[in-house]
């Protein structure tokens, strides 16, 4: 398994080269760092509730993966965009996501979307200043799996994936991405991409 600092290294090396989609942040920006329209629009439809007993297998999943940012045989590395942020918040203001860790072995898997394994795993600090899982994200690059599908991946029913598209501010090609919150409340909904609660 790959070390946390390989792994880092191998994310920066497939930036630069702009290989395939990697959802490291999954953040739906332009390359001048305003909001896409894909986001905004899924964002304004109202539909990123589900109700919390949908989540219960999600919570596991996240109790499981407490420990990835500090255990450097995970195969979890944090990600940052091309400016070296680390911390993702929304530059419209309409809140942030956190520190996302993420493996690529999961993102580069040919489009497997498994919803015991997500592609990151994404902390906050709490009111004590340590940090902790508030959300899982899920992230296919748009092109594995409009290879062999004819609609946005859902792990919910009528939820579709945010499409992030190329030109965003990690400089990498388009990729579909899903939020779960469970660690943290979100205003804006479970499946929402951004979080008011969450700050940078």
């Amino acid at each position: 398994m790959r070390t946390r600092s390989k792994l880092a290294m191998t994310m920066t090396a497939l930036a630069i080269g702009a290989v395939a989609a990697t959802a490291f942040g999954a953040v739906a920006s332009t390359a001048n760092g305003a909001a896409a329209p894909d986001a905004m629009d899924h964002m304004s439809t109202g539909r990123e509730w589900v109700p919390a007993n949908q989540l219960v297998p999600y919570r596991a999943v996240a109790d499981r993966l407490q420990g990835v940012a500090t255990d450097p045989n995970s195969g979890f590395g944090l990600v940052t965009d091309l400016n070296g942020i680390s911390c993702i918040a929304d530059p419209a203001g309409s809140g942030a996501m956190g520190f996302h860790y993420a493996d690529g072995s999961r993102i580069f898997d040919g489009g497997v979307l498994d919803r015991s394994a997500p592609e990151a795993v994404v902390y906050a600090p709490n009111n004590g200043g340590n940090t902790h899982v508030v959300a899982l994200e899920y992230i296919v690059p748009q092109a594995d799996w409009d290879a062999t599908h004819t609609s946005p991946p859902e792990l919910f029913p009528r939820h579709e994936f945010v499409l992030t598209p190329a030109g965003n501010r990690f400089g990498l090609p388009a990729f579909y991405s899903q939020h779960v919150w469970i660690g943290r409340g979100n205003p804006l909904g479970n499946l929402a991409m951004w979080n008011p609660a969450i700050h940078c």
